[in-house]
């Protein structure tokens, strides 16, 4: 029976360690997925906080608000793409 124990208290013990070793290595991912997420948003709050009247044409024309759609859309699927590239199940 202890050696039971014991061996099952190395395996809960050696797939701890394996987790903690795969979150530090998809760390870079994770930030990765922040960042190529919330760069667009931000440069387009700063566009237009900044310069106004560079960004109107997004929020005035039909075109714009199209292409905003899309980018949207496209952010959304970049990031869940990288998430499902992070994520790894042991």
């Amino acid at each position: 029976m202890a050696d039971l124990l014991e061996t099952m208290e190395d395996t809960i013990r050696g797939r701890v360690r394996i987790l903690e070793e795969l979150h530090t290595l998809t760390a870079q991912g994770r930030m990765s997925s922040w960042i190529i997420t919330l760069l667009p948003v931000g440069l387009g709050l700063y566009l237009a906080l900044v310069n106004s009247e560079y960004f109107a044409p997004m929020l005035e024309h039909p075109l714009g608000w199209a292409l905003l759609f899309v980018g949207s859309v496209s952010i959304i699927i970049g990031w869940v793409i990288i998430q499902k590239i992070i994520r790894i199940e042991v």
